[in-house]
């Protein structure tokens, strides 16, 4: 396995998405965000937009088996994407602190920084990218592994995912 070569960086900025296609958080149960518009489903991916990010849009789920919320969308204003994992259990995390989270499937490893974020009730981490290989790589396999800042790590169930990114994708374009 290799280092993917381009880092993320993280911002203080929940609910945001990106440009390269995305994962984010729901669940039928799960509420969207106040600044996120629901824009469509694709299995058990919410596709939302956020006007609050330059109208990127986003993949959003809601992991119950695992209490994460997580989301992955477009950043247009930076031309790139961004991850997030929430979750209202990580309650002793600190927003505004940073860290590095690193992502790993069968083939590839990326690392980047990430700052972590509250949501409400939620904690987690926020981390942008520029690497459309990390896009590739959530797309093209059936698990990610994430491990956080401070050694936590969790595996997500990528089934459906290449589908919902290709939604994604048209809910951008009709930006």
């Amino acid at each position: 396995m290799r280092l993917a070569d381009h880092v993320w960086e993280m911002r203080f900025r929940a609910g945001t998405p990106f440009r390269a296609m995305l994962i984010a958080l729901f669940c039928t149960s799960s509420a969207l965000a106040s600044d996120l518009e629901n824009w469509g489903t694709s299995g058990d991916w919410v596709i939302a937009v956020d006007h609050a990010n330059g109208n990127g849009c986003l993949l959003q789920k809601d992991f119950e088996d695992l209490g994460i919320r997580v989301r992955f969308g477009y950043v247009p204003e930076r031309d790139g994407g961004f991850f997030s994992a929430l979750s209202k259990d990580w309650s002793d995390l600190t927003p505004g602190a940073t860290g590095i989270v690193k992502f790993l499937t069968d083939k590839e490893k990326f690392a980047g920084d990430v700052e972590i974020i509250e949501e409400e009730d939620w904690k987690g981490g926020w981390a942008f990218f520029n690497n459309q290989n990390l896009v590739t790589e959530f797309g093209q396999r059936k698990t990610l592994t994430v491990i956080g800042p401070n050694g936590g790590s969790f595996d997500l169930d990528l089934s459906g995912t290449a589908r919902a990114l290709r939604e994604v994708k048209k809910c951008q374009s009709a930006q």
